[in-house]
């Protein structure tokens, strides 16, 4: 019973991550300390620096992605740390580059901000249920990106397993976006 409760919970908590256009209050910072991200791509595009520069994560790598539109290109950013031995964390978000500069900002900083609610979540809710099951929490996560008639869609997938898969909760969001606004223009959670 009380399995079946912390499932319900973290996937509650997950799903109720901020859909496209809402706003959330700022809250405490996490209690792990977490270190600013260095991209070991090409750093020519400037508006990917200020990005993420505002991006906490435990180590990042990303690569240089094209689309079929020449208007659009990403990076896929990694992130990857743990939370004392209980739990960790692997996700890759996108990191855009459009032909408008506000368009670019406006949409990362969504990436952003999911990132960093991800690291949250496993800090607080994966590392509880971990700590409460007395096993190890990993949260893998992935994201694809594509790019037609000028409509970004990012379908982001996270894994949570815990033990040696003894439970698994797999929660997946989609995100549409403007290619020429940067706007957020729909989101599906499941």
């Amino acid at each position: 019973m009380k399995k079946t409760a912390a499932a319900i919970l973290a996937a509650l908590m997950l799903l109720s991550l901020p859909a496209c256009g809402s706003r959330q209050s700022a809250g405490p910072e996490p209690a792990q300390s977490q270190s600013q991200p260095a991209q070991s791509a090409q750093s020519s595009q400037s508006s990917q620096s200020s990005q993420s520069s505002q991006t906490a994560a435990g180590s990042v790598q990303a690569q240089t992605e094209t689309t079929a539109d020449p208007q659009v290109t990403y990076q896929d950013v990694f992130y990857g740390d743990s939370v004392e031995e209980t739990a960790s964390y692997t996700f890759t978000v996108p990191a855009f580059t459009l032909a408008d500069a506000a368009a670019t900002a406006k949409i990362n900083q969504f990436y952003t901000d999911l990132a960093n609610q991800v690291i949250d979540y496993t800090q607080k809710t994966v590392y509880q249920k971990a700590m409460s099951l007395s096993v190890v929490g990993l949260l893998d996560g992935t994201s694809d990106v594509a790019v037609k008639d000028g409509v970004i869609t990012v379908v982001f997938k996270v894994t949570v397993t815990y033990g040696n898969n003894e439970e698994t909760e797999t929660h997946t969001r989609t995100d549409t976006f403007d290619a020429g606004t940067g706007e957020c223009t729909g989101t599906v959670k499941s």
